[in-house]
């Protein structure tokens, strides 16, 4: 028993090391720079499966928003929309908003989750078709500068979408950081290797 007892305890704290690392990226409230659509890039330090994200609001309204996500950097294909593939559509979104830092979060959750093989980049895109309020961001960075980081993502700054509209369409505000929640995984659920692959004990 005095041999188990340091091999649980150490299973204990890895694992809760390992859940609260491969949880969620926080790119944290810094002002409200206020658009209402965004092109970012997430990158994979590891393999990372992203669910979702959580975004803050500091004007109300409900509205319409439509996530967009392409294998590769969005710089370049803001305005191809046939480079992009729709991640999700989410109708009369009410957020909960406030006036200033710290803001709310809201979660929009993925029905289909997107899986970054490590190393790789992937750009991200989401837009208020319809109706009102805004998505907050700051201006404290360069474009292509790192927003937020943690073990195993990173996010990078990228531009804001000033209109109420169609996806791919509008002004565009260079150097905003995109402020809310990544949230993921660290396995993606992609690929099963076959019986006779796996080591027999």
């Amino acid at each position: 028993m005095k041999k188990l007892l340091p091999l649980l305890l150490f299973t204990l704290f890895s694992s809760a090391q390992y859940a609260q690392l491969c949880d969620s990226l926080n790119s944290p409230c810094v002002s409200t720079f206020s658009r209402n659509g965004y092109f970012f890039d997430l990158q994979a330090i590891n393999t990372v499966e992203i669910q979702g994200f959580s975004y803050m609001a500091q004007n109300p309204g409900t509205s319409n928003i439509e996530v967009y996500y392409k294998a590769g950097t969005y710089f370049g294909n803001e305005t191809n929309s046939t480079v992009w593939s729709l991640l999700g559509t989410y109708n009369n979104v009410i957020p909960i908003n406030g006036t200033s830092c710290p803001l709310p979060l809201n979660p929009l959750t993925f029905a289909t989750t997107v899986c970054i093989p490590q190393g790789q980049t992937y750009g991200f895109y989401f837009q208020m078709t319809s109706g009102s309020g805004t998505i907050e961001s700051h201006s404290n960075l360069v474009e292509g500068s790192i927003g937020a980081q943690d073990a195993n993502l990173r996010l990078i700054t990228g531009k804001g979408q000033f209109a109420i509209g169609p996806a791919f369409a509008g002004p565009l505000t260079p150097s905003l950081t995109f402020q809310g929640v990544v949230q993921y995984a660290c396995t993606c659920q992609t690929f099963s290797a076959p019986e006779s692959l796996i080591p027999q004990e």
